[in-house]
């Protein structure tokens, strides 16, 4: 005898919820046998089921093992967004003597500077620290040295130079660190020589 849908489709399947699922139930009502047929409808129904209900029977470890794994990947993701940073700067800066400048240095591409550590020195000695949102100066550049705070967000790390002095020309190095990820760019500092004017001298003969 062959067997048909009707026959292995009983009412009580179909108040179970299982009667809109007849495309998935379809193909094994074609089999002859009634033990392969009872044993497939059978997984299929457990595989309902069982997908529905596990979340209910999802033990509480389970649940702190999934928020654990999920905040690994959310951590390595976010890694990997900011060691993508590079500095920017420009190769020299010029300017007069009491005047105040400022030493270019951005992220690249925009990244927010807040939370990372920031340094500048001037060859290998370091004259400003920003850290965890504190500020340490290296003496005799204590209240002349600044970072532009406001513009952090937006991947901005100059540092602000006032009242410039001659013994401030030389070489200066940004240093942004984040995480493991460091990235250094350098910029030198140059006095503009004010111009001279040059005045006609006449002699006159007597």
């Amino acid at each position: 005898m062959k067997l048909t849908r009707s026959h292995w489709c009983p009412q009580s399947l179909h108040e179970g919820g299982l009667s809109d699922r007849r495309n998935l139930i379809g193909p094994v009502c074609s089999v002859y046998s009634d033990v392969v047929y009872h044993t497939e409808l059978t997984s299929l129904f457990y595989t309902i089921v069982s997908g529905s209900r596990y979340l209910q029977r999802e033990t509480q470890e389970n649940k702190l093992k999934r928020e654990a794994s999920a905040g690994e990947l959310v951590k390595m993701a976010e890694s990997r967004v900011h060691n993508q940073f590079k500095l920017t700067s420009e190769d020299h800066v010029e300017v007069k003597v009491g005047e105040e400048v400022t030493l270019p240095c951005h992220l690249s591409p925009d990244t927010s500077a807040v939370a990372t550590t920031i340094s500048w020195f001037k060859g290998t000695e370091c004259i400003y620290l920003y850290k965890n949102g504190q500020v340490t100066e290296r003496s005799g550049y204590e209240g002349r040295v600044s970072l532009i705070t406001k513009e952090l967000k937006r991947g901005n790390v100059s540092l602000r130079l006032r009242d410039f002095r001659r013994s401030d020309t030389g070489f200066y190095i940004c240093q942004v660190i984040h995480g493991e990820q460091k990235d250094e760019a350098a910029v030198s500092l140059l006095v503009r020589e004010g111009k001279c004017s040059r005045t006609p001298v006449m002699f006159l003969n007597t």
